[in-house]
């Protein structure tokens, strides 16, 4: 993964995509932390 994948925040501003942040906004809404990381790695398959 070395292409460097930009995402669009809700506020119009462009970050790093980060798979870390994914994990964390899903257990601070009650996911289970390896739903959590399942998720994050699916979304992380379709944007590579």
């Amino acid at each position: 993964m070395n292409e460097k994948i930009y995402v669009v925040k809700a506020s119009g501003d462009k970050e790093l995509f980060n798979k870390f942040k994914i994990i964390s906004s899903l257990v601070r809404a009650g996911t289970p932390i390896d739903i959590a990381e399942e998720v994050a790695d699916e979304v992380e398959e379709k944007v590579y």
